[in-house]
């Protein structure tokens, strides 16, 4: 996909959902391995606990001993689970950088974005459940708890592109929505309406053998497995849209396109967007550009010997 140099340029929100969708289908082995390696080996983990358990374990004339082996392995399922609920935010972080390295045409394996999401994944979890939180608390007064859920609808991104500290980050997407919150509210709007019918169609397909299953373990184990798909299609195509978003709004604000351009043919950039995109003496204080070469928060800029991108 020829992204830069075409794409990179302000988009409308049918734009940003078509290139999400791109990336999406283009990239789908790398998004999709960058889900399944974090987190399929400990939903195949919570599996096996679960089969593991006798149904007759649950019996009101259960021994003692089956009792204490049920508890064992309760315990491990919910270890597995918390171990499953760090690598969820794991893969999440993978995939915005697989994300990112697609839309700027650059090429990401799935190791390197695995790797990277490891290493953000404590910092994704924690704005996650700061932020989550913070709009948690503000949802009684409803419209203020809104209004700071779509203000901070793109500090996960932020936060793993730019490597920015974590109110670094928040103020990264406060300032980047600032002056295109309603826009924001409508792309945020129809992704989650989006999401969330995926979801239920993949629960419905999914719920039949569960409800079929001659025995509640066996049950169980085929919503696991429902959910594992869920997040197979509904997490890359999230944090594509979001991603997407993002560095839409630094074209819009921060001239990232024309930086990108002056890069790749080796001239300085314009005057015009030297303060917006972080370059020159007025440079902020945040780490999103690594001045004095060809990275930016980590990702490596196209170069001008390099050759076409992909049609």
């Amino acid at each position: 996909m020829a992204t830069t140099g075409t794409q990179l340029r302000p988009l409308g929100i049918g734009e940003v959902l078509d290139a999400a969708f791109k990336v999406y289908r283009e990239r789908f082995k790398t998004l999709a391995l960058c889900v399944l390696v974090p987190t399929a080996p400990l939903a195949v983990l919570q599996v096996l606990i679960l089969l593991s358990i006798d149904d007759s374990t649950f019996a009101p004339d259960s021994s003692s001993q089956a009792d204490d082996a049920a508890g064992t392995a309760l315990i491990a399922f919910g270890l597995t689970s918390l171990l499953s609920y760090l690598a969820f935010y794991a893969a999440a972080a993978a995939c915005i950088r697989a994300v990112a390295g697609a839309y700027l045409d650059t090429e990401v394996t799935w190791q390197e974005s695995v790797k990277l999401g490891l290493r953000r994944m404590l910092p994704v979890l924690g704005l996650s459940i700061l932020l989550g939180l913070v709009t948690t608390l503000t949802l009684p007064i409803f419209l203020l708890g809104v209004f700071l859920f779509i203000r901070w609808s793109v500090t996960i991104p932020a936060r793993v592109v730019e490597d920015a500290k974590w109110f670094s980050s928040i103020g990264r997407s406060w300032t980047l929505v600032g002056g295109r919150w309603w826009w924001t509210f409508l792309l945020v709007f129809i992704l989650v309406v989006l999401l969330v019918v995926i979801s239920i169609v993949i629960g419905i397909i999914f719920a039949i053998p569960a409800g079929l299953a001659d025995s509640t373990i066996a049950g169980a184990a085929a919503n696991l497995v429902g959910s594992l798909a869920v997040n197979v299609i509904v997490l890359p195509l999230g944090t594509a849209v979001i991603t997407i978003h993002y560095f839409d709004l630094r074209v819009r604000k921060e001239g990232f396109d024309l930086q990108l351009l002056a890069d790749s043919i080796g001239t300085p950039a314009p005057a015009g967007v030297a303060h917006g995109s972080g370059l020159g003496a007025d440079a902020p204080a945040s780490p999103q550009w690594e001045t004095g070469g060809q990275s930016y928060g980590g990702f490596s800029a196209p170069r001008a010997d390099e050759p076409e991108p992909r049609a």
